[in-house]
């Protein structure tokens, strides 16, 4: 039986641009030249079951609840790869649905249900609370994760965390803009190139059993 291999993160986990859907207009871009999206270059890899758990506009408590969630379906033997994100993510109710989800950016402007008075409101919190002290919630949250991540190391399931650094300053692996030369204005989500480079980079991190500590460049 193989063991499973847990995704969870934000939209970088998720594959934003490289799956189908909505606004997804790089899957439509490079119909008949897809390739595969990293989570699933890394699970065939190592012979494992991809489980994709991340989130378009993720944010880190939410990434933290999916863990929770998650806890016991963590068996001996798995693997989770955790992406940190921006820390001006914040839980919110869906005004779609009976459930919390996620904002996390630029998308609270467009591409949410919310008025202009709840916007102003979340975008201020961002500005008094969070923007001044982004240091300190990355810190925080990455010691519940690896607080997290050791307590399930004794139960042999290993944690990989890799820090959202890794594509947002070192610009190491190509972006849907740089792959469509400005024809889709993304200049961070991977293209089919960078989701390839990715894989190399986290299969890395797993091959050299680097648990727990931030993967950085």
């Amino acid at each position: 039986m193989l063991n499973n291999i847990w995704f969870i993160g934000d939209s970088f986990t998720y594959g934003y641009g490289c799956r189908p859907g909505r606004d997804f207009e790089y899957y439509e871009y490079t119909k008949g030249n897809h390739g595969r999206i990293w989570t699933q270059i890394v699970a065939e890899e190592l012979n494992m079951v991809e489980n994709n758990l991340g989130k378009i506009a993720g944010s880190d408590p939410y990434s933290l609840g999916v863990f929770i969630e998650n806890l016991n379906r963590f068996k001996k033997g798995d693997f989770i790869v955790l992406g940190t994100t921006y820390p001006y993510g914040l839980l919110v109710p869906s005004l779609d649905y009976p459930i919390i989800t996620s904002t996390n950016g630029p998308e609270i402007e467009h591409d949410t249900p919310f008025d202009k008075k709840k916007k102003s409101t979340i975008n201020k919190f961002r500005n008094y609370f969070i923007e001044p002290y982004q240091k300190r919630w990355n810190e925080y949250y990455f010691n519940l994760f690896k607080n997290l991540s050791l307590e399930i190391f004794n139960r042999q399931v290993y944690t990989f965390i890799w820090d959202y650094k890794v594509w947002e300053k070192e610009k190491t692996f190509e972006s849907i803009k740089e792959h469509t030369n400005n024809v889709i204005t993304d200049p961070n989500h991977f293209s089919w190139n960078g989701h390839k480079q990715f894989s190399d980079y986290i299969l890395n991190e797993i091959n050299s059993k680097n648990y727990i500590k931030p993967c950085l460049i």
